[in-house]
């Protein structure tokens, strides 16, 4: 068993801060079936679980994988997850970098300013099942590696090319520039 002094543990804590998340270019996912797809993506790190996880079905899942996974107490995972009642597991995650050029698929969704995390999440997840190429996020918009999003999202985080900018005129006129077609709602 790792403590809070582990430098694993030390990372998933600075992890719930947007700030530290845009340095390590990492992020936390919580719960069996999250973990369970970023490792199929192999984009998880590593797993941190307490003797909670042993409780939940499907932990086996997760713990009998190449990826490495650290027992730690419950009042860690307490800490690290954001569900008032969590599974006993969160991993930390690889974010992706896409740009533009890397999405085959011309149908992109254009994320502009949209500030509730539930939203950006939920948008995500039907962009992944409409078959949307990629998702473009504008500055401004909630941070798509917040718990709250990410738990929106239901796994198609890793499923579907995110690309940032830091306003619409610069991904407008990309987007123009790569024959895309441009259509719009608010």
């Amino acid at each position: 068993m790792i403590g809070k002094d582990s430098k694993h543990v030390k990372e998933a804590i600075k992890l719930k801060q947007k700030k530290y998340r845009e340095l390590q270019n990492r992020y936390i996912i919580e719960g069996i079936r999250f973990i369970e797809e970023g490792i199929k993506s192999s984009k998880v790190h590593y797993i941190l679980y307490s003797s909670k996880l042993f409780k939940t079905s499907g932990y086996e899942r997760i713990l009998n994988t190449s990826c490495p996974a650290f027992e730690v107490s419950d009042d860690i995972i307490s800490i690290l997850a954001d569900t008032e009642n969590p599974q006993g597991a969160v991993a930390v995650a690889q974010k992706n970098s896409y740009t533009l050029k890397d999405i085959k698929n011309k149908f992109i969704v254009v994320l502009d300013e949209i500030q509730d995390p539930g939203n950006i999440g939920t948008i995500i997840r039907t962009a992944d099942a409409g078959g949307a190429g990629g998702i473009i996020v504008i500055k401004g918009s909630v941070d798509v590696y917040s718990s709250k999003v990410l738990r929106a999202t239901m796994g198609s985080i890793f499923h579907i090319p995110i690309v940032f900018y830091d306003n619409f005129k610069e991904a407008s006129f990309e987007l123009k520039n790569n024959d895309y077609r441009l259509y719009s709602t608010s």
